[in-house]
């Protein structure tokens, strides 16, 4: 029965895009907690608060760019909304709107677009819930560096204008916080070891979670490493110790803006990583992508291996990442998170449960493989 059900509802505010996630429990047992199927008939319904239609944005971001000399926000004014992986998404990033120009308007929209968000969960929270339900925002690196660049107050300032928002929407606002590197980490690791059903396990999968902005890694070190900085989190009376790294700037969209610049300095602005073809006009007119990207004017694409292989061996040693810093000994297994996994898989390269089962030997001849397709003949 619907009635005796629980509901809470997540916001993951990224650096690119915000996340929807809606749950559900049993009234007496809180930790048989399940996600909720979300259908793509739902998008139907977002673009309806009456404070936001994202159609009139778009028309209007020329005239505001031009207005408020915020072209690098507006460039990303194709307001986005999709179901992906369970999951509504809406683009941009909460980060987009944080100490732009007052008469450019868009410190006003952050709000708006999440209420579009709710207005969406509606279908699947009964009304006489909705007051009830649990509702939690949160902010991760996206919102982090513009602490740093903008200032908390101005993130601070946004944070209150979508406390206003929420406030006249049928749901109750539980918390709203930029979270800590560490803290994304460690849910990324239980929302990991959950899903998996392991979370009642001894040795639990430890994550590797590639955002745009930042890295984490959350694994479970074998107790002989005797790491220092270990945080503990106990599960059904099981404790777990964990070591939680953060990577700053070493988000899938932050690296590939360090591959750009490089590739116009020292590769004549042809990158050797992408199909052979891309440009950033075919980007904006492919199925996968309605944006374009920061440095990507005057790149077009033409795939080399060996010259791919270089850049990244360069990303690698350049990128300030740690990456060649190695990890301790595990307890477990560890699994990538977001991008590299589920781009695998949006491109046809591997099903949803070939994840245990496919190689690394494999993925690499399956990407190779992809990556020697021209641009127009990629899958859709």
């Amino acid at each position: 029965m619907e009635e005796d059900q629980d509901y809470g509802m997540i916001i993951d505010a990224g650096s690119s895009k915000s996340r929807l996630n809606i749950f559900k429990w049993p009234r007496d047992d809180p930790t048989s907690l399940s996600e909720v199927n979300v259908m793509e008939s739902v998008v139907d319904l977002v673009g309806q608060t009456p404070e936001f239609n994202p159609s009139v944005l778009e028309h209007s971001s020329c005239e505001l760019a031009n207005m408020c000399h915020c072209k690098d926000v507006h460039s990303k004014a194709g307001i986005q909304f999709q179901v992906k992986d369970n999951r509504i998404e809406i683009k941009p990033g909460l980060s987009s709107f944080v100490a732009v120009s007052e008469s450019c308007g868009w410190e006003s929209l952050g709000g708006p677009m999440l209420l579009d968000l709710l207005k969406a969960s509606e279908k699947y929270i009964p009304e006489a819930q909705r007051s009830t339900t649990k509702l939690y925002v949160m902010a991760t690196a996206g919102l982090r560096d513009a602490q740093k660049k903008k200032g908390k107050a101005a993130v601070q300032e946004l944070l209150g204008k979508i406390r206003e928002s929420i406030g006249r929407s049928s749901f109750s606002l539980s918390a709203i916080d930029v979270i800590s590197g560490t803290e994304e980490g460690l849910y990324s690791l239980i929302q990991t070891n959950k899903a998996l059903a392991v979370l009642d396990a001894r040795a639990l999968v430890g994550t590797l979670e590639v955002g745009g902005k930042s890295m984490q890694v959350a694994v479970q070190p074998k107790p002989e490493e005797h790491l220092e900085g270990l945080m503990r989190f106990s599960f059904h009376g099981i404790s777990h110790d964990v070591k939680i790294v953060e990577m700053e700037g070493c988000g899938g969209e932050a690296i590939l803006e360090k591959s750009l610049l490089k590739v116009k300095t020292d590769y004549d602005n042809v990158h050797p990583c992408f199909n052979t073809g891309w440009t950033q006009a075919s980007l904006a007119d492919s199925k996968d992508s309605g944006q374009t990207l920061n440095h990507g004017d005057g790149i077009r694409g033409e795939y080399d291996q060996a010259k791919c292989e270089g850049l990244v061996q360069w990303l690698i040693e350049n990128s300030g990442c740690g990456w060649n810093g190695g990890l301790p000994k595990l307890l477990g297994k560890i699994r990538v998170q977001q991008g590299p996994t589920f781009n695998l898989i949006t491109m046809g390269m591997m099903k949803p449960k070939d994840e245990l089962q496919v190689s690394l030997q494999e993925v690499n001849a399956r990407a190779e493989s992809f990556c020697r397709l021209p641009w127009y003949e990629k899958p859709a």
